[in-house]
């Protein structure tokens, strides 16, 4: 299992909820500081679980793409029209983007 990798572990789970929170309502100028505060942990234990802002970043977006990845499959693209398939690309699309404002959406 990678570092971020938040499977079974609910301080790294509860920092990348907070973190995205945090991000979503503050943008690119949100610290890893506001992230340990939001977190509700120790600054050395957001670095211990995250040794950099990228790696956090990066854990988000896997998160994100992961939801996507998910939700594409379970719309079974392949069993509809091609018209309904786009359909259900963008619905499964939006829906994982409203989730994860990571996606930028």
């Amino acid at each position: 299992m990678s570092r971020g990798t938040v499977a079974g572990d609910p301080v790294r789970a509860g920092i990348l909820q907070a973190a995205a929170a945090v991000l979503a309502e503050r943008g690119a100028s949100a610290g890893m500081a506001d992230i340990a505060a939001a977190a509700g942990v120790e600054r050395a234990v957001l670095d211990r679980c995250f040794p950099s802002r990228d790696a956090l970043l990066l854990a988000l977006y896997e998160a994100a793409l992961t939801d996507l990845a998910s939700r594409l499959e379970s719309a079974r693209l392949d069993t509809v029209p091609i018209e309904e398939a786009v359909a259900r690309m963008t619905r499964a699309t939006l829906a994982a983007a409203c989730r994860h404002r990571v996606l930028g959406l």
